[in-house]
């Protein structure tokens, strides 16, 4: 979305690395066919300085781990003191139980506006390929009340993303949406919806906001 030809969104990604390798992802594979390495510091400031005229929100991901970016938490800042809402997702096993608490206090004392926390198993896939594991409902749901219960201020969004749909069905993805939203998240990310009509059966359900992706191709990849 753009006003006046200038965005008022937009994603950084802090860097192409990652810490996971899972086979079908040019991280995992250490495989791209564009250019890798950490988003620097200045760069992150140059577009800031160009942007926060009419920039509200910014996405710091988009395939590698952002906090393997050493100065992850510092671009945040940089953001937040010219009012720029921050959102970034971290790979699951960031947000163990143990540490949840620790992360959540440390991201939103560094300007982060939300997170998004995931019910995949630590070794996660990406959400439109097939074999994912999930945690049990139970796990996620106390891993959403130990973030809620560690943030201190309200508005710092707890954004729950579920990959129930193609391993468990639809069913059993509305349950899980129903126990996250009762557990405190403010947003819920159903990954991987196959058409309109079931993302329109959860948007029926759902108490809350919800966060959608679009992509063209939903399915295993063919690789050669």
């Amino acid at each position: 979305m753009c006003i006046r030809d200038r965005p008022i969104s937009i994603s950084l990604e802090p860097t192409t690395s990652c810490n996971l390798s899972c086979p079908e992802c040019p991280s995992g594979l250490r495989a791209f066919s564009r250019p890798v390495g950490m988003l620097e510091p200045e760069l992150n400031k140059t577009v800031i300085d160009q942007l926060h005229k009419e920039l509200t929100y910014i996405t710091y991901y988009f395939q590698g781990e952002p906090y393997l970016n050493k100065d992850f938490t510092e671009m945040v800042s940089y953001a937040t003191k010219h009012n720029i809402y921050t959102a970034t997702s971290t790979n699951a096993h960031y947000l163990t139980d143990a540490n949840c608490k620790k992360t959540i206090e440390e991201i939103e004392q560094k300007g982060l506006a939300g997170c998004h926390l995931e019910d995949q198993i630590a070794e996660k896939r990406c959400g439109h390929l097939d074999n994912k594991e999930l945690i049990s409902r139970d796990e996620m749901v106390k891993k959403i009340k130990e973030c809620v219960g560690s943030r201190k201020d309200k508005n710092f969004l707890i954004i729950a993303r579920t990959d129930a749909n193609t391993v468990e069905g639809l069913d059993k993805t509305i349950d899980r949406i129903k126990a996250y939203e009762d557990a405190g998240a403010d947003m819920i990310f159903p990954e991987a919806m196959k058409d309109e009509s079931e993302f329109e059966k959860v948007r029926k359900i759902s108490k809350g906001y919800l966060l959608a992706l679009s992509l063209i191709h939903i399915s295993e990849p063919t690789r050669q």
